[in-house]
């Protein structure tokens, strides 16, 4: 299985061509001295005119799936990884080369360092995956390191071990043009000598280190904001001796990266663009707007790195960089077609980089993810949708889709789906295909799912119905109760929540109208209900006789299996929530996406989604499950070759996956109703006919009114 790396901030020694006659904006007037940090607003007014950009993606070398660090040295992008350890350069006209590798656990950093490349590497971290993927935790590091330099060529030129110890993990590293070399950790810059020795050290930054880049001059440092890989503040140290010289404030900017201008001046980096600060004035001039100078999406770079034909620039995912090559003056690019994506949802997706990388691509399209800036904003889009208008593409949750469904405002993905022959129809695992299908139609897309479900050993309970999961409990001759979570020893285990949204979808016959909440399957319901309450109350040992757990990602498929078999549990399989279906499995997308049925972009729109659907892309998302077929099988397959699982564990999960319901209905309402229902029960002051009879009445009330 193949797992996502935590990203490095590591910064290389970096310089970056003058773009053009740059016009300079000035923000509020600094309140402060010069040298000291002034509240700088983001006012873009005047960009430069007349300037272009083609962009161009350079390789990845062989054996570096997902980059951890990268400079550019002579013209060329150095990248390292660690799972597996590799590192390679990449040159101009495409070609890569691995280069060898010192005697070392693990790399940490790479960097110009002068006439030569200079690599950091060490013992194991606190915390990294091994050469199989899986996390590892160390104790106590050790916390050695070393410097080891590299010709032109690629042949090693010797190791320099550092002469102190560092217990914390570097988080970025760079050279002073080979006379010396700057570490960043969380909270302090080191400077240590070509021969290993510690010269300065600083550590008053009042905040968490994310990046270092060190200039002719000087070494600047980012400072963590509120928001993660944000930076709050930009300080300028003295090269020599890590004094801190002058702050820079970067709040309003939403600044992830920085970069070096041609005659070392510092650059700011954020989605939108590429901008100059002054430490001195309290100011801020754009050098260029990556839309409108470069025709790219929205970025997420961490360093610029120049050439005197354009720049680099680099951040840590599934390609090696990209090269933004200067258009002699009056030559300009064709203009992309806007496609628009709203995110309507919360998703800790990497949508701007899958847009810029998907640009790559397609050229002629430009994705522009816009996110709600609040509930109103969202509410009012999602309304603006039902009248004909909107963006081109929106992330929803499953709720938010299911409030839409029956107003007729997305397309039909399945004809797009069946006509593309890049990402077939078949690249979709028939049980999500299925589960996703409406009356012969798919309306929304997820590019990842978690399954919501239960196991329980088949020798205790043969039927998974709710009359079959109560007789089994009051039955058992030691205290047993339902449901346990899925950490041994949990007690308190809320079946609350989860039963009202079960019993939303499995008691509703949305096409007639009608429901059945006065069954004895749902009183059934009820005094399981009541039961597990009763138990969290008495506080019962840890004996459950369905475990509950959310399967995440394929690592988890492995974990689990090992972990339902406890005593007195001898095997397992997937039941899923009590229910008279067949399979009681819950299918909770946290995320879809949904194109409008009124875009003029219906084809940029499709060829994205499809672009979420690639290998790379599936690889890369986290803790999910992929929807691409042959990405889970080698996922699987991964798990099975490290002995972790068994090919009958595989099979189980299939079975699990291929019997997998979404609700096809607005559920919210309904869930509503029965909470409301629920509170007085548990709290003795209803029957369990009088709750039953109360949601049947309710909820079939709420039926007529909107389905008849």
């Amino acid at each position: 299985m193949k797992k996502n790396i935590l990203v490095l901030f590591v910064v290389c020694l970096c310089f970056l061509t003058a773009c053009a006659p740059q016009e300079e904006v000035h923000a509020e007037p600094a309140k402060t001295p010069p040298g000291v940090s002034s509240e700088v607003q983001l006012d873009i007014r005047n960009l430069p005119d007349g300037q272009c950009y083609r962009q161009t993606t350079w390789p990845l070398p062989e054996g570096i799936t997902q980059v951890e660090g990268q400079c550019v040295w002579d013209g060329r992008i150095y990248s390292y990884s660690n799972v597996p350890a590799a590192l390679g350069v990449t040159d101009a006209d495409g070609s890569t080369a691995a280069l060898p590798l010192p005697d070392a656990e693990y790399l940490y950093g790479v960097c110009e360092a002068g006439d030569a490349l200079a690599l950091l590497a060490g013992t194991y971290p606190a915390f990294f995956f091994d050469a199989d993927g899986e996390p590892v935790t160390v104790d106590a590091p050790e916390g050695r390191y070393s410097v080891t330099t590299y010709d032109s060529g690629g042949a090693i030129i010797g190791t320099v071990p550092l002469a102190e110890v560092y217990p914390e993990e570097p988080r970025g590293f760079d050279g002073g043009r080979g006379a010396s070399y700057y570490l960043l950790f969380t909270e302090r810059v080191v400077k240590i000598s070509a021969d290993g020795q510690q010269l300065a050290e600083q550590a008053a930054f009042d905040g968490q280190l994310l990046q270092i880049l060190a200039a002719p001059d000087a070494v600047y440092v980012r400072v963590e904001g509120d928001t993660l890989y944000e930076t709050e503040k930009v300080v300028r140290l003295n090269a020599e001796t890590l004094q801190a010289e002058a702050e820079f404030s970067c709040a309003a900017l939403d600044v992830h990266g920085m970069g070096l201008d041609v005659d070392g001046r510092l650059l700011l980096v954020n989605q939108e663009y590429l901008l100059q600060p002054d430490f001195e004035t309290g100011t801020v001039a754009a050098v260029l707007s990556w839309k409108d100078n470069a025709n790219t999406a929205a970025n997420n770079y961490q360093t610029v790195l120049g050439t005197g034909a354009g720049f680099f620039a680099l951040n840590s995912s599934i390609e090696a960089a990209c090269f933004y090559e200067r258009l002699p003056d009056g030559e300009t690019l064709a203009e992309p077609t806007e496609i628009t994506l709203y995110q309507a949802a919360f998703s800790d997706l990497p949508l701007t980089v899958y847009a810029s990388e998907f640009q790559k691509l397609y050229p002629q399209y430009r994705v522009t993810v816009i996110e709600a800036k609040s509930t109103e904003e969202k509410e009012l889009a999602l309304t603006e949708l039902g009248t004909g208008k909107g963006y081109d593409i929106y992330l929803l949750r499953e709720t938010q889709w299911q409030q839409l469904r029956d107003a007729d405002v997305f397309e039909d993905l399945l004809p797009w789906m069946n006509a593309d022959s890049s990402a077939p129809l078949d690249t979709m695992y028939s049980g999500i295909r299925q589960a996703l299908t409406r009356s012969g139609s798919i309306y929304r897309l997820p590019v990842g799912y978690r399954i919501s479900t239960y196991a329980v050993d088949p020798k205790r309970l043969a039927a998974f119905t709710p009359e079959a999961v109560l007789k089994a409990c009051v039955s058992s001759d030691v205290p047993l109760y339902p449901f346990i979570a899925n950490s041994a020893g949990e007690d308190g285990f809320d079946y609350a929540p989860a039963m009202a949204a079960l019993c939303a979808r499995d008691y509703v016959d949305i096409e007639k109208a009608s429901c059945s909440f006065d069954s004895d399957s749902f009183k059934a319901q009820l005094q399981l209900l009541e039961l597990q309450e009763a138990a969290k109350a008495e506080s019962f040992p840890c004996n459950g006789l369905l475990y509950y757990d959310v399967i995440a990602d394929a690592g988890t498929v492995a974990y689990r299996a090992e972990r339902y078999l406890l005593p007195p549990m001898e095997q397992y399989v997937f039941c899923g929530y009590p229910s008279d279906h067949a399979n009681g499995s819950v299918l909770p997308f946290s995320e879809l996406f949904a194109v409008n049925a009124n875009s003029e972009q219906k084809s940029g729109a499709w060829a994205f989604l499809s672009y979420l659907l690639t290998q790379p892309c599936q690889e890369s998302m986290q803790l999910r499950l992929p929807v691409n077929d042959s990405v889970l099988h080698a996922q699987l397959a991964g798990q099975l070759k490290k002995e972790t699982i068994t090919q009958h564990e595989i099979d189980l999960f299939y079975q699990l996956v291929d019997g997998l319901r979404v609700a096809d209905y607005p559920t919210d309402p309904v869930e509503q109703i029965i909470r409301e229902e629920l509170a007085p029960y548990l709290a003795g002051d209803a029957t369990e006919d009088e709750t039953a009879d109360k949601v049947q009445s309710r909820v079939y009330l709420y039926l007529q009114e909107q389905y008849q």
